[in-house]
């Protein structure tokens, strides 16, 4: 137990209802780390030398989780780490956030968690968003790359971009939809027709004798 071969017990002999209540008492009694208890600890044992599996038995962590912990203590900007010291952001939404490069975005995603712009998961999906549109070369400005505020990075900003990517992703959608409709409509045409000897001969006289491959899978899998 967490890394002990032995620990002190007193052994009690009792009946099965006391146990239960004795069980239950302990368990509301017993209280879990807060977020900046548990930053203060690892960094602690770290401290003193411990590997990370060694300390993640002790904290009982999982040695991945553990290792995000890490990164964020190693990575996470100034105001990030004091939201999770607060308790503002979770420890969990605290790693996710961290894993965004730039500090100002780092920044901006806490801020918006914390005035209730964006939840847990729609903070990761700005994230990655953000991080994509970095790559391709349409990064967000920043203060002093542009002319107007309303450019920063702000909580309402990045809302309005979550937003948009759930419409555009819709959007998607819909067209999807709308092609597998019209590609169904020209499947059953087809199946239709193929089955009239008269306009399978005109289209061998003009020299149209097979169809593109994956629509003939298509018509003859969904006949059969």
């Amino acid at each position: 137990m967490l890394g002990y071969a032995e620990i002190p017990a007193y052994v009690v002999e009792s009946s099965e209802q006391d146990c239960m209540v004795m069980s239950l008492v302990e368990n509301v009694a017993r209280r879990n780390h807060s977020a900046p208890e548990l930053l203060r600890e690892i960094d602690a044992l770290r401290g003193a030398g411990y590997s990370d599996p060694e300390i993640a038995t002790k904290v009982g962590l999982s040695v991945a989780y553990l290792q995000d912990v890490l990164m964020l203590m190693e990575h996470g900007e100034e105001r990030l780490l004091a939201a999770v010291d607060s308790g503002t952001v979770p420890i969990a939404l605290a790693i996710q956030i961290s894993r965004a490069t730039d500090t100002e975005v780092q920044r901006a995603l806490a801020d918006a968690y914390a005035a209730g712009a964006l939840k847990g998961r729609q903070i990761a999906i700005v994230r990655r968003l953000i991080q994509r549109r970095a790559l391709t070369g349409n990064a967000i400005p920043r203060h002093g790359t542009s002319s107007t505020e309303s450019q920063a990075l702000t909580p309402e900003r990045l809302r309005k971009m979550y937003i948009k990517a759930g419409e555009k992703q819709r959007l998607l959608v819909k067209k999807a939809e709308l092609v597998d409709i019209r590609l169904n409509f020209l499947v059953e045409a087809l199946r239709d027709l193929l089955g009239n000897p008269d306009f399978v001969e005109t289209l061998r006289s003009e020299g149209f004798a097979t169809l593109p491959h994956a629509l003939q899978q298509r018509i003859f899998r969904e006949a059969t």
